[in-house]
């Protein structure tokens, strides 16, 4: 799971912040079935 996380964080770079070091929080939570899924929720986006 650590490895995907990091594939979605550094997805997110330049997109949805700078860089993935600006984000404070991350869950991660694995659950089977029987399709393959990936959400991401961004929250609290600054442009600072």
């Amino acid at each position: 799971m650590d490895n995907l996380a990091k594939s979605c964080l550094d997805a997110g770079n330049g997109i949805l912040y700078r860089d993935d070091r600006q984000v404070a929080e991350l869950a991660v939570r694995k659950a089977c079935g029987d399709r393959e899924e990936i959400h991401m929720t961004v929250r609290g986006v600054s442009t600072e």
